[in-house]
């Protein structure tokens, strides 16, 4: 396997385990009890991930580029 290959692969298997935890970040939010503080700390945290995926969004399309 390249080491293109390789990369696109570990990318992937990053944005699996963000999407993962952003979902347990959103599944957070909806439960009963939790304060505005605990919502804004999260909802921090959300953005934070979602910016992470966004990056490595662009190095996987980066990396799939064939002309590279």
């Amino acid at each position: 396997m390249s080491d293109k290959n390789d990369d696109l692969r570990a990318t992937a298997e990053d944005l699996i385990a963000d999407a993962e935890r952003l979902k347990q970040i959103e599944e957070r939010k909806l439960e009963p009890g939790v304060g505005d503080d605990e919502t804004d700390r999260l909802s921090e945290e959300g953005e934070d991930v979602t910016r992470s995926m966004e990056a490595k969004a662009r190095i996987q399309r980066r990396l799939s580029d064939p002309s590279d």
